[in-house]
């Protein structure tokens, strides 16, 4: 007679099954954790750094991503103390203009700190992904440019970190700092605003790759 072994009985599958399923729950969990922490510390450290990096020199360009008021507010008081370096505002309204801009957010004798000639203004621009492709286009056009201040809200750096890595094609010799305009909103509405924006950076890394390559290399973009 012969002897039927038995390897794994039902009870001993499922039990494996649900270790397997929520060990991967514990990892993903762990996961969004760690980069919702990352999301939360990360803005001080960039402002930090580039406080540093422009001690003693004015940047290149600095950067706006409009999105928010606080960002053009903070970002024409940065450019006080460069006053020489040229302003690049991508995401503009179409029907907004220097001069309008400059009403909006400094006042009559402040003006007078801004050389208009020295703004440029990005109407193509309707999201962050079009912001850093804009953003790059502008510097291939302008060679000379090397050094970058971008600004933006400090929960958005991280995406914009990573898109600027992911879509500079032409690999160029770029050194990026980055200014975190601070939300100054409470603590739930900044745990939100955490939330969805790490699910934004989740979601931008398929589209860095499945974006088709004439439509994201800087070289050939352009906005419809």
């Amino acid at each position: 007679m012969k002897r039927e072994y038995v390897f794994e009985t039902s009870q001993t599958r499922n039990r494996r099954r649900k270790f397997a399923i929520l060990s991967f729950l514990f990892f993903i969990f762990f996961f969004a954790t760690l980069s919702f922490l990352y999301l939360m510390i990360q803005p001080q450290i960039l402002n930090e750094q580039s406080a540093a990096a422009y001690t003693d020199h004015s940047p290149d360009l600095i950067a706006i991503f409009t999105g928010d008021r606080k960002r053009l507010d903070q970002a024409f008081e940065l450019a006080k103390q460069h006053p020489l370096s040229p302003l690049l505002i991508s995401g503009v309204y179409s029907k907004n203009t220097v001069n309008l801009l400059l009403s909006k957010v400094t006042n009559q004798e402040e003006q007078s700190y801004f050389d208009e000639r020295l703004i440029e203004l990005d109407y193509k621009a309707r999201n962050t992904f079009e912001n850093v492709l804009m953003t790059l286009m502008y510097i291939q056009e302008n060679p000379h440019i090397r050094n970058i201040l971008v600004v933006s809200s400090d929960y958005h750096l991280a995406r914009i970190r990573f898109l600027f890595y992911a879509l500079n094609y032409q690999n160029l010799d770029l050194d990026v700092q980055y200014h975190g305009v601070r939300s100054h909103q409470s603590t739930w509405q900044n745990w939100k605003l955490t939330f969805k924006e790490l699910l934004k950076f989740y979601r931008s890394i398929p589209l860095v790759f499945l974006e088709d390559e004439n439509r994201t290399s800087p070289r050939s973009y352009s906005s419809p």
